[in-house]
């Protein structure tokens, strides 16, 4: 199954050149070429610029954004404008602390084939508990998709139709990109995932990550942290029961991982 088709968008700072040089040969070896998107470095940007994307204030999130964080945000709004701009149908975007699986490029080949006009987004990263399966692939993969999507922005396969849908509600900035891709109902996104993923983290590459870790410090932002999550999951479950329907919904609280998948389960933050 050829992945020619498939152009692979990558994200990288320009001070970021080890990493760069890993990915690249982790896709050479795969037969793989990519074209390089020079990550926003949020930490150069001024406090003016800050400000203009993410206004003080803006409501959506329990804790004021970083500036590495909204870097990353507009990072990847970056790699979508030029998706767009290539005018191409679909495009994997990549933020270079990946992971390749075994046959990546043949089995990407298969996810790639198996677009259709009701995917926006299709996860290459990221296992949890319980699913829907949305078909299986001629090579024994699986599309599903769950109830919450992962907080993930790791390998993202996207259509034009997906990426203008994120585009025009891209802005203002009002969350991390991974968490605001969370919130599917604002840009109204199809997203799914493949089973067994792809992809997974580079661990030593992820835990030099100029973002740093999200800690809600202090008893006020744990509340408004407790407040958020309970505020997204009453919502998510509002707006997921037009589009699943009650009968799917309790169907997908009980179906499990199928065998293949690992034991340890990836918990939504």
């Amino acid at each position: 199954m050829s992945t020619s088709h498939c152009p692979i968008l990558l994200i990288n700072l320009a001070s970021s050149r080890g990493r760069l040089q890993r990915c690249a040969e982790q896709l050479t070896r795969c037969g793989l070429s990519f074209e390089r998107i020079e990550a926003v470095d949020g930490r150069k940007l001024h406090q003016e610029d800050l400000e203009e994307v993410h206004p003080t204030g803006t409501p959506g999130y329990f804790m004021p954004l970083k500036s590495t964080e909204i870097g990353c945000y507009l990072s990847h709004v970056r790699a979508l404008q030029r998706m767009i701009e290539l005018d191409l149908d679909h495009a994997l975007i990549m933020e270079d602390d990946f992971e390749l699986g075994p046959n990546f490029a043949e089995r990407l080949g298969h996810v790639v084939a198996a677009l259709g006009e009701n995917h926006d987004q299709v996860r290459l990263e990221g296992e949890f508990g319980h699913y829907l399966l949305e078909r299986k692939l001629p090579n024994g993969d699986c599309l599903v998709r769950y109830q919450h999507p992962l907080t993930r922005a790791l390998a993202i396969l996207w259509t034009r139709r997906g990426a203008r849908k994120f585009l025009q509600v891209a802005h203002p900035i009002r969350r991390p990109v991974d968490v605001q891709f969370k919130h599917w109902w604002e840009g109204d996104l199809q997203i799914s995932y493949v089973l067994p993923e792809l992809v997974r983290v580079h661990e030593p590459s992820a835990s030099l990550s100029t973002i740093g870790k999200r800690k809600a410090k202090g008893l006020v932002t744990r509340l408004r942290r407790l407040h958020y999550c309970l505020q997204f999951s009453l919502l998510s479950h509002l707006r997921q029961l037009p589009r699943l329907g009650l009968g799917r919904m309790a169907r997908q609280r009980f179906r499990a991982l199928p065998p293949p998948q690992r034991k340890g389960l990836i918990l939504p933050s």
